[in-house]
C-alpha cells in the first residue's frame, strides 16, 4: 500500500513540476518576444539645436553637415542679432529632391526660442529632415497632450509654413501597420500554443 501511495505522490509531483515549467516558459515568452522586437528597431535621429547663442560659424557648419548628408538643401537667412550678439531673427528653410519643404521664421527682441533641425533615418536607410520647436522647456506638465498649434507662443511673431509631401507620413504609417501585423501574428501564435 505504501508503494502505491509513493508512486502516486511521485507522479503527482512530476506532473506538477512539468506543468509549472510549461507555465513559466509561456509567461516568459511575451517578455522575450518584446525584447527581441526592440532590438530590431533601427531608426536613428540626429538633431542640431539652434538657439539665440548660436554663432554664424555654427549655423554655417550645421548647414554644411546637413547638406553633405544629401537629405535636403538647408538654408539659414535673414539672421539679425541684438547688441548682445544674440539671434533675434532667423529664417530656416529646406527643400529636398522629393519636393518636400519646410520654412520656419523666428523673431523675438529678447532672442529667439530654441528649435532644432533634425535628420531622421528609418530602418530601411531612407532619411528625411524636419524643423522642430523645442517647447518642452516652456510647457507645463500637461502640455504633452496639447497639439502644437494650440501650444503657447513665446515669440513676438512666428511664421511657420509647412509643405511636406505625404511620402514620409505614408512610410511611417506603413511601417507602423507592418509592426502591428507582426505583433498580431505573434499574439495569435502564442494563443494557439497556449490552447494546446
Amino acid at each position: 500500500m505504501n508503494h502505491i501511495s509513493l508512486t502516486k505522490t511521485t507522479w503527482k509531483s512530476s506532473i506538477s513540476i512539468i506543468l509549472l515549467g510549461i507555465s513559466l516558459s509561456f509567461a516568459s515568452l511575451p517578455a522575450f518576444a518584446q525584447g527581441k522586437e526592440q532590438v530590431t528597431i533601427k531608426n536613428k535621429t540626429l538633431s542640431y539645436e539652434i538657439s539665440k547663442e548660436t554663432t554664424a560659424a555654427d549655423l554655417e557648419a550645421i548647414a554644411k553637415e546637413i547638406n553633405a548628408e544629401k537629405v535636403a538643401n538647408l538654408r539659414f537667412s535673414n539672421v539679425k542679432r541684438n547688441n548682445k550678439n544674440e539671434i533675434i531673427k532667423i529664417t530656416t528653410e529646406f527643400n529636398n529632391d522629393k519636393g518636400s519643404s519646410q520654412k520656419k521664421s523666428e523673431y523675438n527682441s529678447e532672442g529667439i526660442r530654441p528649435f532644432s533641425v533634425v535628420i531622421h533615418e528609418k530602418a530601411d536607410g531612407s532619411k528625411y529632415l524636419e524643423i522642430t520647436s523645442d517647447l518642452q522647456q516652456y510647457a507645463s506638465p500637461f502640455a504633452a497632450d496639447i497639439p502644437d498649434f494650440l501650444q503657447p507662443n513665446f515669440n513676438d511673431t512666428v511664421d511657420d509654413s509647412l509643405d511636406i509631401t505625404p511620402d514620409p507620413l505614408l512610410d511611417m504609417i506603413q511601417s507602423m501597420q507592418a509592426s502591428m501585423k507582426q505583433q498580431q501574428e505573434m499574439l495569435e501564435k502564442l494563443m494557439k500554443e497556449n490552447e494546446k
